[in-house]
Parts: structure tokens; sequence; C-alpha cells
């Protein structure tokens, strides 16, 4: 009779639940199916019990308390099969693998998912069966497997429009789109991102559209456009907001911080993401925390913070490791080994590599370790070890293919080409450029085929095939046009005027030489002047034209020294000073003999020998001079390492995704101008030290003394 009661008790108070949760009562529900659930226990009613615990799930995963879920519906899972309900079984199973893949908990989402399938077929229920499909889809495009993920969500999407489930449809078209995203296919991504909204607005499905504008705000990012991404994640913060779910808006106020980000606006950008990181840890939605945390860390990173950077990349790991996300994990520690990478500590960046190869390995990704091999081959590329270099780009780009990710192919195979080009295998070189090229081509992107067509014109005219590189820039000068992108017809322009000048093309070399360098300084391009300064220099130097040619040497010269913290960099110091090409010091000094400007000459090689030197302190961090604040030191430091970040982020065109090569500039200007408002206000004791950092003409003698001071 108790029994009795208790399971009437227990009825009511499951209505009272539902009907709270359909008027938006989370809370008040979540607090009726506790009570029903007690009601169960004692009527000993093991279907009352599995259901209540299922809903109590379902509720706490809408209040992105995914750990909580997680419980409810692995006990829900053992009292349904202990009441030996198949139906209930397959549910359960099914909201396992959706709560375990929201914690980033990939194989058990797989174990899960791999259950539900078995068992509707078992139960021939062709709705669950769609379901699991659209699930695994979904795991595989997590774990870098987008062919697989094509294929499931094809399946899906076939058995969704011969049931006519509408909703279903919506969203397997969504997670297309997504995967067409992570494939680098913007284009496509686009179009059937846009068709998985206008299908959620039709269904009014408020959430389903919040989500189809964040990641057509993620496309609109990718491509450039900020103004129609910002306008994304503002309508989807608006939707969330409908729907009173602060922790999904304040997931899109810190993707509205990626694009304060690509703005340069970084205050305003680390505001919206501690922002968006607070209300997170309030709501205890740990996995959003960590992806937070690491948009704060990338963002110190941008700024040159290393050390801040890291403390936010390591925060985001302990994160992680709490809801057992190893893909998380493994990205975060491929961040640590960048990080370390950009301060030079090689070693160091390699374990690091290492660790997150060991991770993606576990959980099957195949597109992570693709990108931290290619990255180790950057590592070996600076170090000037080739052949480890080599290997590990092939090794990177076969894991691309296997990933399907076309972008990450072509990118490999530009760095691969440039290895080639070192070693002198130009044959090599051209074969993995062609190849980039017409996979850039291939997928639709024009950036990226312009640059690999440039970079096809200098490998041409390194092999005496001027004719031809001719054809290969203007190629991509045509491109760059069409796109509007300046830093590109900048680029274009001065390599179009050195394969002229190649060809004899005297007039036609100077006039575009003129319009790169007009470009350049419209761009605040110091380090692309002096560079172009240099090629237009040895036109006029082979065409007899000497004086010209000695202002040129002397203008590059000067603008190298202004931009003497830019040029930091090891790519930098290989164009200006190392193995590749005769620096511009060599040149003036070759000339100044020729003109017999024998003391000039002297001066120049002076500070060459000096400025070689200076090149290993300035990646250094040296100690606080006597008399300098310690905080006045570290800023300095820290304006040296953003600008660092900012050179290598543009070298290696990461940054480009998110900022224009004019923003890249324009912010290196920014940080430039601060360093020089740092060291004016720095006291008298500190400028033996202030010359060395500002790359001031010195003499080696000088060097040596204010070293030994």
């Amino acid at each position: 009779e108790a029994a009795g009661d208790s399971y009437q008790a227990g009825v009511a108070a499951s209505y009272r639940g539902r009907v709270a949760a359909a008027n938006g009562g989370m809370d008040q529900a979540l607090a009726h199916h506790h009570a029903a659930f007690q009601h169960f226990l004692v009527a000993a009613d093991l279907m009352g019990i599995g259901n209540e615990l299922a809903r109590m799930g379902l509720i706490l995963r809408q209040l992105h308390r995914h750990q909580e879920a997680l419980d409810c519906f692995l006990q829900a899972l053992a009292a349904h099969q202990a009441a030996g309900h198949e139906r209930s079984v397959l549910v359960d199973h099914f909201n396992l693998a959706s709560t375990a893949q929201d914690l980033g908990q990939r194989p058990l989402a797989q174990e899960h998912a791999a259950a539900a399938q078995e068992l509707a077929r078992q139960l021939d229920a062709p709705l669950n069966l769609a379901r699991t499909d659209y699930l695994l889809a979904g795991l595989a495009a997590d774990a870098g497997k987008p062919t697989e993920a094509l294929e499931r969500y094809a399946q899906a999407r076939h058995q969704a429009e011969a049931l006519g489930e509408a909703k279903l449809l919506a969203d397997v078209t969504l997670g297309i789109g997504l995967t067409r995203y992570a494939l680098g296919e913007l284009a496509a991504a686009g179009e059937v991102l846009a068709d998985a909204l206008a299908k959620y607005i039709h269904l009014e499905d408020i959430e389903g559209q919040a989500v189809a504008l964040s990641n057509l705000g993620l496309v609109h990012l990718a491509n450039g456009n900020l103004e129609k991404a910002e306008q994304c994640f503002l309508a989807a913060i608006d939707e969330q907001q409908k729907r009173g779910d602060a922790v999904e808006a304040a997931r899109q106020q810190g993707n509205l911080g990626l694009v304060l980000r690509a703005q340069g606006k970084w205050s305003e950008a680390e505001q919206a993401h501690r922002q968006a990181l607070s209300v997170l840890a309030e709501a205890g939605d740990t996995a959003g925390q960590a992806t937070q945390r690491v948009n704060l860390a990338s963002l110190a990173y941008l700024r040159g913070r290393f050390s801040e950077a890291e403390d936010e990349y390591k925060e985001a790991l302990a994160l992680y490791e709490a809801v057992d996300n190893l893909q998380g994990q493994a990205d975060v520690l491929a961040n640590l080994g960048n990080i370390a990478h950009a301060r030079s500590q090689w070693e160091r960046a390699l374990n690091y590599y290492q660790e997150a190869l060991a991770g993606y390995r576990q959980i099957g990704h195949r597109r992570g370790p693709a990108g931290t091999l290619a990255n180790m081959g950057v590592i070996y590329r600076e170090l000037g070890r080739w052949p480890e270099a080599i290997a590990l780009y092939e090794q990177a780009i076969e894991r691309y293919r296997e990933a399907a990710d076309r972008p990450g192919v072509a990118a490999t195979l530009n760095n691969l080409a440039l290895v080639r080009r070192l070693t002198g295998d130009f044959s090599g070189a051209l074969g993995a450029l062609d190849q980039a090229q017409r996979l850039y081509e291939a997928i639709g992107d024009r950036r990226g085929q312009a640059a690999a067509l440039d970079n096809l014109g200098l490998l041409q005219l390194d092999a005496g095939a001027a004719t031809s590189a001719t054809d290969y820039h203007r190629e991509a000068l045509a491109i760059y046009r069409n796109l509007g992108l300046q830093s590109g017809i900048m680029t274009s322009l001065g390599n179009l005027a050195k394969a002229l000048a190649a060809q004899g093309n005297h007039r036609a070399a100077r006039k575009h030489f003129h319009q790169a360098l007009t470009l350049a300084q419209d761009l605040g391009a110091g380090d692309a002047q002096a560079r172009l300064l240099v090629a237009r220099g040895d036109l006029h130097r082979r065409h007899g034209d000497l004086d010209t040619a000695r202002t040129d040497y002397e203008a590059a010269l000067a603008l190298v020294e202004e931009q003497r913290l830019s040029l930091a960099l090891r790519a930098h110091r290989e164009s200006f000073f190392g193995r590749e090409r005769q620096s511009v010091h060599a040149r003036l000094v070759t000339l100044l003999a020729r003109q017999k400007a024998w003391r000039q000459a002297w001066q120049v090689c002076e500070q060459s020998r000096a400025r070689l030197l200076l090149d290993q302190l300035a990646q250094s961090h040296l100690p606080a001079p006597a008399g300098v604040e310690q905080a006045l030191w570290q800023q300095l430091q820290s304006s040296l390492d953003q600008i660092r970040a900012l050179m290598r982020d543009a070298d290696d065109d990461k940054s480009l995704d998110l900022m224009s090569g004019k923003q890249t500039w324009r912010l290196l200007t920014e940080a430039q101008n601060e360093v020089k408002l740092i060291l004016a206000n720095a006291p008298k004791s500190a400028m033996p030290w202030i010359d060395l950092i500002q790359g001031h003409p010195v003499s080696y003698d000088d060097l040596r003394n204010h070293l030994s001071a």
C-alpha cells in the first residue's frame, strides 16, 4: 500500500516536472523530477527510477551541467537494463554518447553511440538508426576524419528525408556545413550553413538558428569579412538571450572576442573573453571555460605576453583534464609547443609537440598530428636540419591527405618547397609548389593560389627562366588585384620587377619597383621596403648607375636599422644577413669599393660584424641594467615579444586568416612606437644597453665595450 502511494506520488511529481520544464522553469523541473525519483525508489519501480534519472539528465544537459547529466544517464541505463526495457536502453545509450561528446570524452561517446546503433538495428528503429548515424558522423568529424563524417551524414540525410524528419534533416545539414568548414571549403560551408539556418527558421527552432548563425560567423571570420561575422555573432547572442540561455550567449560573446581580436582591439577582445569566462565558470561549464582560456592564451601570445599565454594554456589544460577531454589536452600541448618555439626553446617545443602527438594518436585524430608534424618541420628547418624537416613535412602531408584536409596539404607543400629550394632541389621544389597551386585552385583558395604562383615564379627565376617567372608573377598579381589584397599586390609587383630586370627590361622593372615601394610605404611595411630597395639597387648596379644603387642600398640599410626589432627573427636575419643571399651590407661594401670609398666601406664592415652579434642579443631576454626599474624592463621585453609574435605569424601566414596584411603591419608599427617611447624615458645609465636593443650603428669595439660594462 505504501509502495502504491509512493508510485502515485512519483507519477504526480514527474507530471509537475514536465509542466515546469515546458514553461522554462528548469530548476523547478529538476526538483520535481528528483522528488519523483525518490518516490519511485520507495516504490522499487525500476522503469520509474530510470525514466526520472533520464529526465534529470536531459535538464542538467540543457543547464550545461554535463558531468552531472552524464552520471544521471549512466544510472538511468543501469535501471532500464535491470528492467529489461530495450527501447529505453537505446535512448540512454544515445544520451550518454551525446553528453560524452559535449564533454570531449570521445572514446566513451564512441562506445555508447556504437551500442545505440546496434540496438537500433536489432529493434528495427529507423529514426533512432538515423540519429545514431548523425551522432557517429559528428564523432568522426571531431576525430579529424571528414570523409567518414560526410559519408555518415549522407546516410543520415537520406534516412531523415525518407522519414520526413525535418528537425533531424536540419541538424544533419548543420553537421555537413561544419565538416566543410573544418576542411577549409569556406564557400561550400557558407552555402550549407545558410541552408541549415533557413531550415531552422522554418521550424521556428531558436536554438538551431543560434548555432547556425554562430558557425556562419566563423566562416565569415575565416574569410576576413569581419562585419558579417560580427552581425552573425550578435544575432546568435540575441537568439540565445531570447531562450534565456546565458551560457550559450556567453559562448557567442567569446566568438565576438575573436572578431575584436582580428580588428586589433585587443583590450576589448580580452574583456569579451573574460566576461564569457565569468559566466561559464558560474554555470560550471568546464569545457566552455577551457575554450575561453584558450582564446585568452592565443590573444596573449599575439600581444607578445608569452608568460601570460603559457599560464592561460596551463589553466585550460587542467580544465580539459578534469573532463577527460583528450583532444583539448593535445591541442593545448601543441600550443604550448608554439610558445616554446616562439621563444627559440627548440628542445622544449619539440617535447610539447611529441606529447601532443601521443594525445592525438590515442584518440585516433588525423588532422592534429598533421599540424604538429608540420610545426616540428618548421623547427628543424630553422635549425638548418633540412633532411629532418623534409621527412616531417612529408609525414604531415600524408596525414593531411588521410584526413582529406586539402588546405593542410597545400600549406605543407609550400613549406616543403621552401626547404627543397634551400637544399638546391629545384625540381622537387617546383613539383611541390605546382601541386600546392593546383590544390588551392581546386578548393577555391585564391589567396593561397596566388602565393603559390608567386613562389613558382621565384623558383623559375632562380633556375634562370625569367620569362616563365614573369608569367607566374603576372598571374599572381591578377589574383591579388581581384581580391583587393594590398600586401599581396605589393609582393607580386616586387617579384615581377625582379623578373623583368632579369629579362633586361629595366624600364618596366623600375616602374614596378616604384609601384611596389609606394604600396609598401602605404602599408607601413618597412621590412618590405628594405627588400625592394635592395632589389632595385641591384638593378641600378647592374645597369652601371652606381650612385643611384648606393642611394637605394643606404636607404635600405637605414630601414633595416629602423626595423631592427622586427628583423630579430631568424627568417629575416637570413634574408638580410644570412646564407641565402649576399647581405645588404656586403652589397654596399662591394659598391663602395668599386667607387674607391674605402673609409665608408670599412665602416659598413664594422657595422656588419656588430650586427651579427646584435641579431643573437635581440632574441635574448637581457637582464635589467643598473638604474632601470624592473617593471620598465619587463614592459620593454613584453613589447619585444609582441613584435616577434606578430612577425612570426606574418611569416607563417597564420594570422592572415584573422587579420589583413595592413592590420598586421599597423599593429607592428604601434608596438614599435611603444618600444621607442619606453626607451626614450629610460635613464642615461641604461644607454649602452639601449644602443644594443635599438640596433643603433655601433662599431665592433664599441659593442664589446658595452657588453663588458
